[in-house]
């Protein structure tokens, strides 16, 4: 029916239907309309100390704007793992320098990740070990910058919570009365005929929660204690939302985005 893949950016994710692609977050959705670039690359043998994967270098024009790209993927010694080095530059100026290790010993990543945003567009990169993908997509309902940040997780203690609310959990179904459309774009097929929609729905006055338990060491625990997730009325002035997906009569709702952790001390 459809593919959720996350990306980078926890508030972003790309959504495949059928042969179109978008990207979604919770104020708005892009639709893809070019793939700028696609290399995908098989992992080669080492030779005389080093195994060259991927060395790509391509230039490409978004509307009247130079991009240039620099691509290497390898399997080298000191120690033995693969390095990925990524740069970038849009309109002379240099917006992606990644320098990766992944080895036996461990690894990192430094530099930045590149990206082109604005109202109108984004360009959309993915680089790992087998696959350099560029992606040119078009905006229907414009997101609000801070998809860019990390993703807002909100710890609260189990004692903030009223008994009353605590106890109290709510099915989504059940809130179908308070729910409100955030955006909503219909589906096509390739001959325009319309097969569904996409929306993005909030809940005000709910939260969707997930049960974490700490020790008294203040390490998380797991094993007996599970990590339940339900909805309950919110203990402040907040909303969580979904994702509905409705194609050809079916409709499934996805909780992309992450849940309040409420948390419990053992």
């Amino acid at each position: 029916m459809y593919k959720l893949k996350s990306t980078r950016y926890p508030e972003l994710f790309r959504l495949e239907i059928a042969d179109q692609v978008y990207l979604i977050s919770r104020e708005g959705i892009s639709t893809r309309t070019e793939i700028i670039c696609h290399k995908e690359f098989t992992r080669e043998k080492m030779k005389n100390g080093e195994a060259i994967h991927l060395n790509y270098q391509g230039s490409f024009l978004i509307g009247d704007k130079l991009l240039e790209v620099n691509a290497i993927c390898k399997t080298s010694f000191g120690p033995l793992g693969d390095r990925m080095l990524f740069d970038v530059e849009f309109d002379g100026k240099r917006i992606g320098n990644i320098r990766a290790l992944y080895s036996y010993m461990g690894g990192g990543v430094n530099g930045t990740w590149p990206l082109i945003h604005s109202n109108e567009n984004t360009v959309l990169f993915t680089f790992n070990s087998t696959e350099l993908l560029i992606e040119y997509y078009k905006t229907l309902i414009p997101h609000k910058s801070d998809f860019l940040g990390n993703q807002q997780f909100k710890p609260i203690n189990i004692e903030q919570l009223s008994q009353t609310v605590e106890n109290e959990t709510f099915e989504i179904t059940e809130l179908n009365d308070i729910k409100q459309i955030e955006w909503h774009i219909p589906i096509r097929d390739s001959e325009k005929n319309k097969r569904g929609s996409i929306s993005c729905i909030s809940y005000p006055g709910f939260e969707r929660y997930k049960d974490v338990y700490y020790g008294k060491s203040g390490y998380k625990v797991g094993g007996i204690y599970q990590e339940k997730v339900f909805i309950r009325r919110c203990y402040s002035d907040e909303y969580f939302y979904t994702l509905e997906i409705s194609i050809d009569n079916r409709k499934e709702i996805i909780f992309p985005w992450s849940e309040t952790r409420l948390v419990h001390f053992s």
